[in-house]
């Protein structure tokens, strides 16, 4: 089976796309390049998508991304912590197996620590071979959808 995973979180009105890569001992990690663009600017949100998915999961020893690892995601959006990032990101995966992709949604795990699978939005699976432009732009309308529903929550 071939399988790829890009992850994207939205974070007040910022989209941060990062590489996900893989170790060559097994563990998944967000490495450079990450993007992070405004949800406000969708052509350039769609380019950096498509780029990133393009980039697939490249694959490093541990030792070659560690000082990656350091940095920590949050400090690409501005934040403080990423106790903070978790918080208040959201997050959604886009995942490719063999030549099927699909959307799932996550949501802040219990502990507080990291994400977990919101299994009260079921995944959005494409047929098999459908064009990743297709998926991008609905990804891209979930996320907007999304951010607009939490400003009007925020204005209320």
């Amino acid at each position: 089976m071939n399988y790829q995973s890009w992850s994207c979180y939205l974070v007040d009105g910022k989209v941060l796309i990062p590489t996900k890569g893989k170790t060559t001992e097994g563990l998944g990690i967000h490495i450079e390049p990450m993007t992070v663009v405004s949800i406000l600017e969708q052509e350039v949100l769609k380019k950096a998508l498509l780029e990133t998915i393009a980039r697939g999961n490249p694959v490093h020893s541990f030792k070659e991304v560690e000082s990656q690892l350091k940095i920590g995601i949050h400090k690409k959006v501005g934040m403080k912590s990423y106790k903070v990032f978790n918080h208040v990101a959201i997050l959604w995966g886009i995942e490719k197996k063999d030549d099927i992709y699909s959307i799932d949604f996550s949501k802040i795990a219990i502990d507080g620590r990291g994400f977990t699978p919101d299994t009260s939005k079921p995944d959005i699976v494409f047929p098999p071979n459908t064009p990743v432009e297709k998926v991008v732009d609905r990804f891209i309308n979930i996320i907007t959808q999304t951010y607009q529903e939490k400003k009007k929550e925020t204005v209320e």
